[in-house]
């Protein structure tokens, strides 16, 4: 019985280890992917106020 008890320990000690390292590994994907898109959005309304600046000194 106290062979089974270790064996649930060491299971949960893993399960617990990988939940935790699949979050981490989320949060830090999806902070990637939040940057990447606020930079896609900065940039497209960067090369629309210099286009219509262009176009204003033309």
């Amino acid at each position: 019985m106290t062979s089974l008890y270790e064996f649930a320990k060491q299971v949960n000690v893993l399960v617990v280890f990988f939940l935790i390292y699949g979050l981490t590994v989320s949060m830090i994907s999806s902070a990637i992917v939040s940057f990447i898109r606020w930079c896609g959005k900065k940039w497209k309304v960067y090369k629309e106020n210099r286009k219509a600046a262009s176009k204003s000194n033309d």
